[in-house]
Order: structure tokens, then C-alpha cells, then sequence
């Protein structure tokens, strides 16, 4: 009894493996039948394995729908809707272009003066974490000038990017007032 159930666990996670795409190649794939005799330490380890080997497919399942997820939610952020609709950016230029502004600003305020920026955008932190991925940022943000680089990748000209200071920095303003515009624009300068 205990054999059949140690093999079924091997095929369930077998399967669960495969359907994971872990499999290489499902023709060539051959899976015990029950009559495959197992040594004890094989049919004792390869749960264990196995299981962590799924557990492992499941998480990273997890984490690609959670960002996927965050992916969804900024594309109907206000801000990266006003950038797609006012400068013609596509959704990640939009994404990634907002988010380095945000990050630069972010860096060169203080603490506080931040946390106003950051309550009239809330999408702030999501978009700067974006920004890093979508341009490969690893460090500071540093200057307009430094993120050439960041920019690029993202799909962005060096047009697009001169239009794209103006116009977050006036979206600022409309969100939180001249106090937001006059910090976040002299942040970003």
C-alpha cells in the first residue's frame, strides 16, 4: 500500500512538473509504471524532491503573476494614462519614463518634502520600482543626464524624454498644487 502511494506522489508531481514546463521534452519523457520496482531511498527521496522542485515552480508562478499583476495596475495609473494620451508614449515608455523622473526627485528631496510629492502621485513607488527594472537601473538615479542610458532602453528619444520632464512635472502640479510643483521641478533640474 505504501509502495502505490510513493509512486503515485512521483507521477502527481511528475505531472505537476511537466504542466510547469519543467519537462524538456514530453515524447521522450518516460514516467514509472507500477510495476517499476524503486529502491527505498529513491522512492523516499524523490518527494521530497520533487516537491521542492514544484514548490519552488509555484512560487516563481507566484511571483510572475503578482508583477504581471503590478504591470496591470500601473498601465491604468492617472499619470501613465496622461503620458500615453499627451506625448503618444506607449504604456511601458510611459511606465519607465515616469518612474526614473519620480526616482531622480525622490532622491534629491528630503524625507519630507518627498512624502508630498509622493501623496499627490500615489503611484510613486510602484512606478520608480518599474523604472529600475524597465531601464535597468541599479544604483542612484543621479541626473536627467545620467539616465540617458536607462532611457534608451526603455524606447525613449531624447525628444521624448524633453517632453516627458514638462509634462510629469505638470501633472504634479495639477495633483498637488504649486507647493508639489515647486519641489518636485526644482528636484528634477
Amino acid at each position: 500500500m505504501k509502495r502505490a502511494v510513493g509512486i503515485s506522489r512521483f507521477g502527481m508531481v511528475a505531472l505537476v512538473l511537466f504542466s510547469a514546463g519543467c519537462a524538456e521534452n514530453s515524447a521522450t519523457t518516460s514516467m514509472p509504471s507500477a510495476t517499476t520496482p524503486t529502491t527505498s531511498s529513491t522512492a523516499s527521496s524523490a518527494p521530497s524532491a520533487a516537491a521542492s522542485s514544484a514548490g519552488a515552480a509555484a512560487s516563481a508562478g507566484a511571483a510572475a503573476s503578482a508583477a504581471q499583476s503590478s504591470v496591470g495596475s500601473l498601465a491604468s495609473d492617472p499619470l501613465v494614462t496622461s503620458l500615453t494620451s499627451v506625448l503618444g508614449l506607449n504604456t511601458t515608455q510611459a511606465m519607465g519614463g515616469a518612474g526614473a523622473v519620480l526616482g531622480l526627485a525622490k532622491e534629491n528631496l528630503a524625507d519630507g518634502d518627498w512624502s508630498k510629492v509622493a501623496g499627490a502621485i500615489p503611484g510613486a513607488e510602484p512606478l520608480i520600482a518599474q523604472a529600475r527594472t524597465l531601464g535597468g537601473i541599479t544604483g542612484k538615479f543621479g541626473s536627467l543626464a545620467s539616465l540617458a542610458p536607462a532611457f534608451e532602453k526603455m524606447g525613449l528619444s531624447q525628444d521624448q524624454v524633453k517632453a516627458l520632464v514638462p509634462a510629469v512635472t505638470d501633472y504634479a502640479s495639477k495633483a498637488g498644487g504649486p507647493e508639489v510643483e515647486g519641489l518636485f521641478g526644482g528636484a528634477i533640474k
